[in-house]
């Protein structure tokens, strides 16, 4: 959903590289950004080595910050239940 709330379409060129990625077209319904950066990079790999690099670059960037975010997420989560779980007790 975008910021209005509607749906956003997705990119034809995006679908289709995604439809004939072997490799990451199983992600394209949750993670759209790394299956372009995987796919482009899968789709170069041959015909121009350095662009695959840069997309496989982007695809373990993009990875790296997913990864992180979940880990602060959760960190911050235990961090608040570990704070009321001491509260509760000082006040016994």
């Amino acid at each position: 959903m975008s910021a209005g709330g509607t749906a956003r379409t997705p990119d034809p060129r995006l679908a289709e590289l995604a439809r004939t990625s072997r490799d990451f077209n199983f992600l394209y319904d949750h993670l759209v950004r790394l299956v372009a950066y995987g796919a482009a990079a899968e789709s170069h790999v041959f015909t121009d080595p350095n662009t695959s690099l840069l997309k496989s670059r982007q695809f373990g960037e993009a990875l790296a910050a997913g990864s992180l975010g979940s880990f602060l997420t959760m960190s911050s989560m235990r961090m608040s239940s570990l704070h009321s779980f001491s509260s509760a007790f000082r006040m016994c």
